[in-house]
């Protein structure tokens, strides 16, 4: 199993290839098409999804270029929906307006499991708060939590949004404190940390 991170020139996004036995998923194209490419072709990788963490533009904007290429499934929570097929709708003029336009296959509920990678577990666990349809993926077997924006290296994600709520953002940062102080965390900005440092560090944990 390996774990690359790409910080694209979007707002610093962390965009992470995880690959296994020549195939890979990614999580969060927020932006730089090219340099993703570049290194599935690398690696000669083949890409067999993308998950989005949730939908704001500087998650989701390599996202239609992969799938032109690919032709891969992208995954993300249904609570989510309307931030990507209309983003005109929740953010300002100040913010890029991207849309995703391939088509999206939406999970929902507070838990989902995907087999990934021929034989490795990767759950989605639901966590509003910065945005409604928010998520962490968690490799289950790996004690590895891909935290987008609910969760940072002593901070978390805002929630002035239109779809963000801080109540329940508190909820899901409670839920996130049962996981194993062992568990590392790769947020979707900054740098990894692990769930006992963040309880140690983070006043908002």
């Amino acid at each position: 199993m390996k774990i690359e991170k790409i910080v694209t020139r979007q707002q610093r996004t962390n965009c992470y290839i995880i690959s296994h036995h020549e195939k890979a998923i990614i999580i969060d194209p927020g932006a730089d098409l090219e340099v993703i490419q570049a290194l599935l072709q690398r690696d000669q990788l083949s890409l067999e999804a993308i998950f989005i963490t949730h939908g704001h533009f500087d998650h989701i904007g390599a996202v239609d270029g992969l799938y032109q290429a690919y032709g891969c499934p992208i995954y993300m929570h249904h609570e989510d929906a309307p931030i990507v097929l209309y983003p005109e709708n929740y953010f300002d003029a100040s913010m890029p307006l991207v849309k995703i336009k391939s088509p999206i296959t939406y999970f929902d509920g507070d838990f989902s499991t995907f087999v990934i990678l021929d034989d490795v577990t990767l759950d989605a666990v639901h966590t509003p708060g910065h945005s409604q349809g928010s998520v962490v993926y968690v490799l289950r077997d790996y004690e590895r939590l891909f935290s987008g924006d609910t969760l940072f290296r002593e901070g978390i994600g805002r929630c002035d949004f239109k779809t963000s709520n801080r109540k329940d953002l508190k909820e899901s940062l409670k839920l996130l404190k049962t996981f194993k102080d062992s568990c590392k965390v790769f947020p979707g900005h900054g740098n990894e940390t692990t769930i006992g440092y963040e309880k140690e560090n983070n006043l908002y944990f």
